[in-house]
């Protein structure tokens, strides 16, 4: 009988033209030209600091100092520094470092700029995340470089230097 030859039964070929068309389709999406969604910018150590992390920055930090948005090279090349001290700092405080901060110390700041955000493509979380992870970086630098209940700049700049001295940084000449 014909049935005795066959290789698989009818009932577990039911559909495999659909799968075929899938595994066609996949194939045919893998061969299209890939689209850069974003790149890496910086790394510090096993840390990433994407491309679209510094031009949300750099959108950010117009927004707060009410001027246009400045995406030059040397624009780019200065938030980068400034998100790598602001990681090295925060990397320092640990998990206490959250309780620096909440969400709470910075709503009434966000409120102050609600009407900015679409102007400058900020989302609210965008801007609750950039100032609290800045108040937290503040305030730990507070904490550990105060001296005489002021900040000690050179205190500060000197850890800065041995902490940047201490991890891998590598800035990414494509984003620069």
């Amino acid at each position: 009988s014909q049935s005795a030859h066959q290789r698989l039964p009818i009932p577990l070929l039911f559909g495999a033209d659909i799968l075929t068309r899938l595994l066609i389709a996949a194939c045919l999406a893998l061969s299209l030209p890939g689209e850069i969604v974003d790149r890496i910018a910086v790394t510090v150590d096993r840390h990433v600091i994407s491309e679209s992390d510094i031009l949300r920055d750099l959108k950010i930090t117009a927004m707060l100092d009410g001027r246009s948005i400045d995406s030059s090279t040397t624009a780019k090349r200065n938030a980068a520094e400034r998100m790598v001290d602001q990681y090295l700092l925060l990397s320092d405080a640990g998990p206490s470092g959250e309780i620096l901060a909440t969400a709470t110390d910075v709503a009434g700041a966000v409120e102050q700029y609600r009407d900015a955000l679409a102007r400058y493509g900020v989302t609210e979380a965008e801007l609750t995340t950039h100032l609290l992870l800045a108040l937290r970086a503040l305030r730990f630098a507070e904490l550990r470089f105060s001296r005489e209940g002021e900040l000690s700049e050179s205190a500060l700049d000197e850890w800065l230097s041995g902490a940047r001295a201490g991890v891998r940084i590598v800035y990414r000449e494509a984003v620069f």
